[in-house]
């Protein structure tokens, strides 16, 4: 009995002794990584916390990137936004608690996510109208902003955008559900440095050493649990927008990727399914406006503007010179 007494007591020291250890180790990364950072770049208040972004050229109209859920926020348009800046505004930026940008008190909604957007472009000084460049989870996120500000659109280019119907379109295919953890329990793996440790993740067509993976794997510990709060209000996000499927003559293209790397690690079934329902929802947004065109993007996988990105200034040039 005194040897389990005894046991217990030094695994349970030793436990204690590994949580201190990742908490300071976790600290003192966050730490190293906003001195790095966050001196040179831009922030503005939205109401008590502050958004990160990045804009570049002079040129109207301002052409504005939504991200997906994505730890990176701003970061996967570091290809195309360069492009569009030679004959555009651009602005980028990343939600409330992604990346560089603080999490603030709000709620994860479609609703808050357009009202904290709109006050970042007016606090920076970026007034519309704005062609939208969204990709994945901004096509449940864009409505909210299209529908609370419609004059204040000029154009939307959907790339490679999730469908209000997609989760329940999906829902009987095990393979095509992403359940979310425990939100408590991402952020104890974030803040005693195991999402650090051991999750590894850079984006298609990219070098792990890239300075975008680079930066987005030192923010990925304070940007993990905003990103599973997004993915925990996705089906409420995408039920306050299903209704809402009606963009008016605001031009609208809807960039799709085709190629089969994004099926890759899916049984034959599942593939043929994905794909099956993936292509009748890109083709149900050409529904939101009266003036729409798809593209298919047969290079590419989920990240078009990683994988073609040409494809993404195309289409945003041809939407202000057309």
């Amino acid at each position: 009995m005194k040897f389990l007494r005894k046991s217990f007591i030094v695994f349970l020291s030793l436990l204690v002794l590994v949580m201190i250890t990742g908490l300071v180790y976790e600290q003192v990364s966050r730490w190293q990584a906003h001195k790095r950072y966050n001196k040179e770049q831009t922030f503005a208040d939205v109401g008590g916390y502050k958004l990160h972004y990045n804009s570049a050229g002079t040129d109207t109209p301002t052409v504005v990137f939504e991200s997906g859920l994505d730890l990176g926020g701003g970061l996967s348009w570091y290809k195309v936004q360069p492009e569009i800046a030679k004959f555009a505004s651009t602005f980028s930026y990343d939600r409330s608690g992604i990346l560089l940008s603080e999490r603030g008190n709000k709620p994860k909604t479609g609703y808050q996510m357009a009202v904290d957007l709109h006050t970042l472009l007016k606090k920076t000084g970026h007034n519309g109208p704005y062609i939208f460049v969204g990709h994945s989870m901004a096509g449940i996120i864009l409505p909210s902003f299209v529908k609370l500000y419609p004059k204040e659109v000029k154009g939307i280019v959907y790339v490679d955008c999730s469908h209000p119907l997609q989760v329940k379109r999906f829902a009987k295919y095990p393979a095509l559900t992403f359940p979310t953890p425990p939100l408590w329990l991402v952020r104890l793996s974030s803040d005693f440095g195991l999402t650090r440790l051991l999750y590894r993740e850079a984006y298609p067509s990219t070098n792990p050493k890239d300075s975008v993976n680079v930066e987005m794997d030192l923010f990925k510990s304070e940007a993990m649990p905003a990103a599973m709060e997004e993915l925990s209000a996705f089906n409420s996000i995408a039920d306050s927008v299903a209704a809402f499927r009606n963009f008016g003559d605001i031009p609208l293209t809807v960039i799709t990727g085709t190629n089969k790397s994004r099926i890759a690690n899916f049984d034959a079934n599942t593939a043929r399914a994905f794909m099956k329902i993936w292509m009748e929802l890109q083709v149900d947004h050409l529904k939101l406006s009266t003036n729409s065109k798809q593209i298919l993007a047969i290079k590419s996988g989920h990240y078009i503007q990683l994988e073609e990105p040409e494809l993404v200034v195309k289409a945003v040039h041809e939407m202000i010179t057309p």
